[in-house]
């Protein structure tokens, strides 16, 4: 009997999707996409993936991170608008934030964060459902206006990579 771990599995699917567009964006908007790597000294300390879209009205950044900085690992979807957010949520075919991670608060500096643990698999699911099946970014600002943000999968290669490598970095720490 062969026994594949939960990780290799992810691991396997991310590296094996095909390298198409990093960007993609709906409702005028240009989106790209980044790996994010935080580090402690030595200690990797978060992972994730960075969103950045440009429209009429302004710059729209937001970042999906697996962090372990608090001494438990929890992921957060923060958001920072040319304005005022009320509400952010990343979607992928199969799950939603804002099932994910129902609570989104207003952080010192004017950004707009959910947090929280994803128990089990389910955190592992949604970020290779997102990397490699795309998704869509929906900001909500106070006034009402929306920001719809098509995020065409899969993601880069060097994107699923970076992801991939940082979080085994993070679940071989103590």
């Amino acid at each position: 009997m062969i026994r594949i771990s939960a990780c290799t599995v992810m691991a396997a699917t991310l590296a094996l999707g095909l390298n198409a567009h990093a960007s993609g964006a709906s409702e005028g908007t240009a989106a790209s996409i980044e790996p994010v790597v935080r580090m402690s000294g030595r200690d990797v300390i978060a992972c994730g993936v960075k969103f950045t879209s440009t429209g009429d009205s302004g710059t729209l950044t937001a970042e999906f991170i697996l962090d372990d900085s608090r001494g438990t690992r929890e992921f957060s979807l923060t958001a920072r608008g040319p304005a005022a957010l009320s509400d952010i949520s990343l979607e992928t075919q199969d799950a939603t934030t804002t099932t994910l991670l129902p609570h989104a608060v207003m952080e010192p500096g004017g950004a707009l964060s959910a947090r929280g643990p994803i128990p089990g698999l389910t955190g592992s699911d949604f970020v290779r459902s997102l990397m490699v099946g795309g998704g869509t970014l929906r900001a909500t600002f106070d006034d009402g206006r929306q920001r719809i943000i098509g995020l065409a999968g899969p993601f880069s290669q060097q994107v699923r990579a970076s992801y991939i490598n940082c979080a085994g970095d993070l679940r071989k720490q103590p």
